[in-house]
């Protein structure tokens, strides 16, 4: 079986916003097409220009509110009945952190609906041989490194 190029599949979802957006305007409802989702808060870095350090520091954030992986993957589940095909993982925080979970969701979106584009944002720093390995065979469409901070 050949491979979907990425490249197809972002004009292909483009084709369907637009198809979308005109049923919208005509007063038809339309589905979600995306998800970005916010998978924590907590980050491995302290770069200079982000104030999650601080508010951490501070205690302003309550990680113990962050959903579960279970719960996370209800969320997937409905947005792909839905009919989403655009996703990103990303967020305030490193996704990495939670590498189980954020594996899990790749897997369970390129699993149940192949034909979506799926891209991680991460700092790259929690990266491991069996990580890469994983994410290789599910098939990610892509990964967006955030190379933000100076130090």
């Amino acid at each position: 079986m050949r491979k979907t190029n990425p490249h197809d599949k972002l004009v292909k979802i483009e084709e369907e916003r637009s198809r979308r957006l005109y049923y919208w305007m005509r007063g038809k409802p339309q589905p979600p097409l995306k998800l970005t989702i916010f998978l924590t808060q907590m980050c491995n870095l302290k770069c200079l220009f982000c104030g999650v350090p601080v508010c951490i520091e501070r205690g302003e954030f309550d990680f113990s509110r962050e959903l579960s992986s279970e719960k996370w993957l209800e969320v997937v589940k409905e947005a792909i009945k839905l009919g989403v095909i655009d996703w990103e993982l990303l967020g305030v925080g490193e996704a990495l952190i939670r590498a189980d979970t954020t594996i899990k969701i790749i897997e369970f979106v390129k699993k149940k609906a192949p034909f979506s584009f799926f891209l991680l944002t991460t700092n790259g720093t929690l990266f491991t041989d069996e990580i890469i390995k994983r994410i290789v065979e599910i098939g990610l469409d892509r990964i967006q490194f955030s190379i933000d901070g100076p130090n």
